[in-house]
């Protein structure tokens, strides 16, 4: 999907090729991206996400890290 509407110039931070971004970004630096390195989103989009520094990404990623693994526990209990 982010391949789709890469050819689309927006610096506009709700666009769909924006949050795409952000969201490959941020999951790949905690390892639940693709295996290919996202391209880094431009740092005024980092700011305007509150993400314009490695310890504010780091905490993010580990958001990220305890949301997932939260999705996966409501998903062992529903399943049985």
């Amino acid at each position: 999907m982010l391949a789709h509407h890469a050819d689309v110039p927006s610096d506009d931070p709700v666009s769909l090729n924006i949050i795409l971004s952000i969201a490959d970004y941020l999951t790949y630096t905690v390892d639940l991206g693709f295996l290919a390195v996202p391209p880094t989103p431009p740092q005024h989009i980092l700011e305007l996400y509150g993400c314009a520094d490695e310890d504010t990404q780091s905490q993010v990623g580990e958001q990220l890290c305890q949301a997932l693994e939260e999705e996966r526990t409501l998903l062992r209990l529903g399943s049985h």
